[in-house]
């Protein structure tokens, strides 16, 4: 199993997985400097990653974090984040925690307002995201045809044996408007 950066810093993680170059890198940490956006929203409008590698990545990230395994049935909250201020203000003090749910809600509201308004057809969908757990930790596959329902099981490659849907959502990529089913290994 391939095990994350010990800092979990996910710039290491795309040199890792030879994603981008050490000069890539750079560039993009200066650019995050000067502008205070987020590493992966740099790497992904700069072309160096895609979307679905930035949701692979955080995922993996996410798992790697002390207290994420949860048993069946078992919802827990978010963790609440240390936000590090940028180098050049070492003197302040730092940030409060990052609330990670209130962004997420945030971030899903605006996805919502920016979003067509118009009745969806009643053709069927032809593809949808699946979050699934694989022998190298959780990622976001894309897979073809209609969206499963709820405790649905399904079979995809790389993951052992089969999985069951646990949830239904929307996309966790911006601008995606494909459901996205988050998968748990079937018991």
């Amino acid at each position: 199993m391939e095990s994350a950066p010990a800092a979990g810093l996910i710039g290491d993680m795309f040199l890792q997985k030879g994603l981008i170059t050490p000069d890539q890198l750079d560039t993009a940490l200066e650019q995050q400097r000067t502008s205070g956006q987020h590493l992966g929203e740099i790497l992904v409008v700069n072309g160096w990653i895609s979307r679905l590698d930035l949701a692979g990545a955080l995922a993996e990230q996410w798992q790697g974090l002390p207290g994420q395994h949860r048993s069946a049935g078992e919802e827990r909250p978010l963790r609440h984040l240390q936000v590090v201020p940028p180098a050049d203000n070492e003197h302040t003090a730092p940030e409060a925690p990052f609330d990670l749910n209130g962004w997420l809600s945030q971030v899903q509201a605006e996805l919502e307002q920016a979003r067509p308004q118009e009745p969806v057809p009643a053709t069927p969908l032809i593809s949808f995201l699946a979050f699934a757990p694989t022998s190298k930790g959780y990622r976001l596959v894309e897979c073809q045809g209609t969206s499963p329902a709820l405790e649905d099981q399904l079979e995809l490659p790389d993951c052992d044996g089969p999985l069951v849907v646990s949830r239904l959502t929307s996309s966790p990529l911006p601008l995606d408007t494909r459901p996205c089913a988050y998968l748990e290994r079937a018991r």
